[in-house]
């Protein structure tokens, strides 16, 4: 088990386990979904990018999985050593927010501003103990999720789901061991969220507060603030 005190930091590391929690909870499912090429056979290109590594990708060439092919999760491509023949399908699962681990403020002022997008921020935490001794203890910390749609039905909704992400819990990771991701973008083989699992999150309390809508020139968009409570324990 990989220790819970780490170089990277216990709050550090809580906070990107809810970053990626989030991330999970706002995909779209595709199956058999076509994927193109620009290049004349080797990339292949899904309908949208940002493909969830925690989630399976099967790729078809003519109805048949194939293991040939490279993913590269970030682009939502899929690259062949040679160019292929056929019609190219794949199942893959994508987020369909723009999630950032901390608040946007340059984004925010760009008249292009991506919706819907999400910023997780967290802090500040308390370090307690459960009973006399040294151990068993637990971290009480703050984290503050921002969503911003273009309309308030989505922006209720992904707050909806988002604080019902939480209900079961979040696993806490030691990301210090490793990301799910290479930095070119294909699945780090030496990534194992439950080995390198250190704790538990759960939520002790929710506050959820509509913003009045926001405008940048003709650009409306609705926000809403999410302050939640949370209890990480390690095991």
């Amino acid at each position: 088990m990989a220790s819970a005190t780490s170089p990277m930091g216990d709050l550090r590391t809580m906070g990107l386990s809810i970053y990626y929690a989030v991330r999970d909870a706002l995909h779209v499912d595709i199956v058999g979904g076509p994927l193109t090429t620009p290049d004349g056979g080797t990339t292949f290109q899904g309908i949208a990018p940002d493909w969830l590594s925690s989630f399976p990708v099967t790729v078809y060439i003519n109805g048949i999985p194939t293991p040939s092919g490279t993913v590269y999760y970030p682009s939502g491509t899929v690259v062949f050593a040679t160019p292929v023949s056929g019609t190219v399908t794949a199942d893959y699962s994508y987020c369909y927010a723009r999630v950032y681990d901390d608040y946007p403020d340059n984004e925010l002022q760009k008249p292009n501003f991506f919706f819907p997008s999400v910023s997780v921020q967290y802090g500040p935490v308390v370090d307690e103990p459960l009973q006399l001794g040294p151990q068993p203890w637990y971290y009480d910390f703050l984290a503050f999720i921002d969503v911003w749609a273009r309309d308030s039905a989505q922006r209720n909704d992904i707050a909806n789901i988002i604080r019902h992400r939480f209900n079961g819990g979040v696993r806490w990771v030691d990301y210090n061991a490793g990301f799910p991701l290479t930095y070119s973008g294909t699945l780090n083989p030496q990534f194992d969220p439950q080995a390198h699992t250190v704790g538990w999150i759960d939520k002790l309390n929710w506050q959820m507060l509509p913003v009045r809508q926001e405008t940048l020139g003709e650009v409306g968009r609705h926000h809403m603030e999410m302050h939640a409570e949370l209890i990480a324990s390690p095991y």
